[in-house]
């Protein structure tokens, strides 16, 4: 059965304990089999943000390319197994990535941002 990841978004392992300046570095973490091919759904947009969540699964799918060298990531459309936009149910992420021969499959929902750090345009991070 394939791996199914609900909103991705980790540093690895090693980085945890680093001091927080090495967490802040982007980091290529080099995949050893199986996971060679993922599955990106489009992220379900449940805020006010104007295509909210095709805009987090894009800078999502940069940002996992850039991380996780060495795999390749496929636009997943549920609607192929007969499923509508929004959040997948188990079975449903099951079907999905056997239909794309996925080892992973990325889904999730973008519920808006927040403003950290004071006022605008200060730093935004997804949540």
């Amino acid at each position: 059965m394939p791996l199914i990841l609900l909103a991705l978004i980790a540093l690895p392992a090693h980085a945890k304990d680093a001091p927080p300046a090495a967490k802040d570095a982007p980091a290529a973490v080099h995949l050893d089999a199986p996971y060679t091919r993922i599955g990106v759904v489009l992220f379900y947009n449940d805020s006010r943000i104007r295509d909210g969540g095709v805009k987090f699964t894009d800078i999502l799918l940069g940002r996992l390319s850039v991380r996780l060298a060495g795999a390749e990531f496929v636009l997943a459309d549920p609607a192929v197994i007969g499923v509508k936009y929004g959040p997948l149910q188990p079975d449903e992420a099951a079907n999905l990535a056997q239909h794309y021969k996925v080892q992973a499959l990325v889904d999730g929902i973008f519920s808006g941002i927040e403003i950290v750090g004071g006022t605008w345009p200060s730093q935004a991070t997804a949540v």
